[in-house]
């Protein structure tokens, strides 16, 4: 024991952590990422202070590729000073996340772990803490798909910050097998199409279909969305708050792709959060449909320039067309009294659609006059009230799974009390 500057007892404490080049998954071996931390007694009680990491991070290579081959060496150039509150003081059961020690004492829980348990832990950054949320599922480190290639990701957001957190995510293959190739994307299809990433009240949700056996990492974002007087084209910079390693051993039925939406999330969610638009209709980010046309309905604050727009797997050709003639099957409807709208789709045959909603603020005159992506929904349309027909017998569309078929369509509904948060936090 050793006495600091501030006067305060002070040890260092020697072990590992999940720093830089650490994937979830990993083993470490001895002389692996190795680190050091203090403790020190506040109030008669050890608490940790990592000052390396709560002064500055390691500024990651904007080459992908270059970075998932060889992680960035910490030069004086890639690093950025930026106070980060999180590693001052920090309680155990969450420090343990990202920190060893070699001696088991300085774990400072009740239980310790093992360093085995230690790599099995979810692999998070400090945001995850900031934005105080916690895992409801998935409490290790790799998930394991069935032989769908499914699994999901769900995450609780605090109720103070479930109108004010966006999220994104980032689905790539493991390992390279050219240096040509493109870990994001699978025979020319963006990865992201196989997650559907919806929001419902203060659950986040990743479920995740992926095309082929292997292994596969996906990283997720958060990001604070600020109140803003002209929300449309403001941008914000996401940055992560943990990440998984996803095994596939067996895949005996591979899901399809969903359609060539805009990035982001399913779901209405996304215009309430950024734009203070609210559905009174579609509260569900899938719905099925046997009848049209069908009919939409918003409320919105002010009166606002709108466009939709369709896509489909089924008409990959029209897709791809410089006159988007799926376009032409989505019209609106605009009440100038109360700021209604009501989208009013036509579909051309039965099948799965994609719609995606834009807006602009008429009031805020741009140069280009850009279009904000509000929200998207997937439409399962048939004729019938039997399933959609499987194009192939080893493929399957998505289906209304998001939410565990749930059928209650408002947006405050809660997941089941034994749903609760199973947080790695309070260690057991």
């Amino acid at each position: 024991m050793k006495n600091s500057f501030a006067g305060l007892h002070c040890v260092d404490v020697k072990g590992h952590s999940k720093s830089v080049g650490y994937e979830p998954g990993m083993r470490i071996g001895d002389g692996k990422f190795t680190n050091t931390w203090n403790a020190v007694v506040i109030d008669g009680e050890w608490r940790f202070v990592q000052c390396n990491w709560g002064a500055r991070h390691l500024v990651m290579s904007k080459d992908k590729k270059q970075a998932e081959i060889s992680p960035p060496k910490p030069t004086r150039e890639k690093i950025k000073y930026q106070y980060d509150e999180h590693y001052f003081l920090p309680d155990p059961e969450d420090f343990i996340l990202e920190f060893f020690p070699y001696k088991s004492e300085w774990q400072l829980l009740e239980h310790p772990i093992t360093l085995q348990d230690f790599e099995q832990l979810p692999f998070v950054r400090s945001l995850f803490f900031h934005y105080h949320l916690s895992f409801v599922n998935q409490q290790h480190a790799v998930i394991q798909t069935d032989n769908r290639g499914a699994c999901d990701i769900k995450l609780r957001m605090p109720d103070s910050l479930k109108q004010r957190l966006a999220f994104h995510f980032h689905l790539r293959f493991a390992q390279q097998t050219n240096s040509t190739e493109d870990l994001s994307d699978f025979q020319g299809i963006k990865l992201e199409r196989y997650v559907l990433h919806t929001v419902q009240d203060d659950l986040v949700s990743f479920n995740i279909h992926v095309p082929q056996e292997g292994d596969y990492f996906i990283e997720i974002f958060a990001s604070l969305v600020e109140p803003d007087p002209n929300p449309f084209g403001q941008s914000f910079k996401l940055k992560c708050v943990c990440k998984y390693r996803i095994l596939c051993k067996q895949l005996i039925q591979r899901m399809h792709p969903l359609p060539a939406c805009a990035a982001g999330e399913w779901g209405p969610a996304k215009a309430i959060r950024h734009f203070n638009i609210h559905p009174l209709t579609h509260f569900q980010a899938i719905f099925e449909v046997h009848q049209l046309p069908i009919l939409i309905k918003f409320r919105c604050p002010k009166q606002l320039k709108f466009h939709g727009k369709l896509s489909s797997n089924q008409h990959s050709d029209l897709n791809s067309s410089t006159t988007t003639q799926l376009d032409k099957y989505v019209k609106y409807e605009y009440d100038e009294y109360d700021f209604s709208i009501i989208f009013v789709i036509q579909l051309p045959n039965e099948g799965q659609y994609g719609l995606d909603l834009y807006a602009r603020d008429p009031d805020y005159q741009t140069e280009k006059r850009t279009m904000s992506h509000c929200c998207k929904y997937i439409i399962n349309y048939s004729k019938t009230t039997k399933t959609i027909d499987k194009p192939s017998t080893n493929t399957q569309m998505y289906h209304d799974y998001s939410f565990d078929n749930a059928k209650d369509k408002h947006m405050s509904s809660r997941v089941n009390p034994s749903e609760r948060s199973l947080s790695p936090r309070k260690m057991t």
